[in-house]
């Protein structure tokens, strides 16, 4: 599994990042986790043609191979972990 770098955007509370684009390094996709009532969106061509159409009815799954691109993936990934590691260390600043 190839890892895309994922860079935060500045002020806008973790929800929206830059994402690597494996065939454009230079011009990262755009990823709004909070779009979408918590689906996510991406401005790449997947989730543009792809996933779009699959998720427009809102009874798909979230988070699977065909209602999440890339990029949305990487961010979610992201966000979780970064989370986690908040919460891992308010549970750590209870317990002292």
């Amino acid at each position: 599994m190839i890892t895309l770098k994922v860079t935060p955007l500045e002020g806008e509370l973790g929800l929206r990042y830059h994402v690597e684009s494996r065939s454009d390094p230079e011009h990262p996709n755009l990823v709004d986790l909070a779009a979408r009532f918590g689906w996510g969106e991406c401005v790449c061509k997947d989730w543009q043609c792809n996933i779009w159409p699959a998720i427009r009815d809102e009874t798909a799954p979230r988070f699977t191979k065909t209602t999440t691109c890339d990029h949305v993936s990487a961010a979610a990934k992201y966000f979780f972990l970064h989370a986690l590691d908040g919460v891992i260390e308010l549970h750590n600043q209870q317990e002292t």
